[in-house]
């Protein structure tokens, strides 16, 4: 499951902003809302959120993913970290 979750990035996402939950009516003016859309659904799973990351990260670092998901993904790393340190 994680790995077709990671799949939001590229093709994928871009087919994936094409859906009425990326539409930014419905999701806000993100950046790259399908990265920002798989993210809010992992809140809840600190585990699943994690290796997510990690495989979204890894996908920036080597240009499988645009450069602009990296706020998206910071951020995303940012509150999975403070959520853990509140625990």
């Amino acid at each position: 499951m994680v790995e077709a979750l990671a799949l939001c990035g590229g093709e994928a996402g871009a087919a994936l902003g094409e859906l009425a939950w990326c539409d930014p009516e419905w999701a806000g003016a993100v950046p790259y809302g399908p990265v920002d859309a798989v993210d809010s659904w992992l809140v809840g799973a600190p585990e699943v959120r994690s290796r997510w990351l990690t495989l979204m990260l890894a996908a920036l670092r080597d240009g499988r993913l645009d450069a602009v998901a990296a706020r998206v993904l910071v951020g995303a790393a940012d509150r999975l970290c403070a959520a853990d340190s509140t625990r």
